[in-house]
């Protein structure tokens, strides 16, 4: 789980929204906001129409935390980011849910796409 000190406040979170650029991939959509200065801090969203119980949400978001907590340390300072979960990452039905490495990647390679991660 990523530490406190790490994630977006309120504020913060709400400028990202307001000014932040968007980024997309397969199941990620990546929202950032460069503010120099400040350490790079992040927040999950697991949206309810993915999830409609909260234990799933959270389960979702703490997921994404944990991917993005080892990405934090070797990416570049004074970036906020919000990682939305997209409905492609929990398949409906019969449909084969994708693999951790394949998600890992998909993160890793929109983080460098959007120039956080060198």
């Amino acid at each position: 789980m990523l530490r406190r000190s790490r994630r977006l406040s309120t504020e913060q979170f709400n400028e990202v929204i307001k000014k932040g650029k968007a980024f997309h991939s397969l199941f990620f959509q990546l929202r950032i906001s460069r503010n120099p200065g400040e350490p790079t801090r992040a927040a999950a969203v697991a949206p309810v129409k993915m999830a409609k119980k909260a234990v799933a949400r959270n389960d979702l978001r703490r997921r994404i935390y944990e991917i993005v907590s080892p990405l934090l340390p070797d990416s570049v300072v004074g970036y906020h980011v919000i990682v939305f979960a997209k409905p492609t990452l929990l398949p409906a039905g019969e449909a084969k849910a994708p693999s951790d490495a394949a998600v890992v990647e998909d993160l890793k390679a929109l983080f460098v796409k959007a120039g956080i991660l060198r």
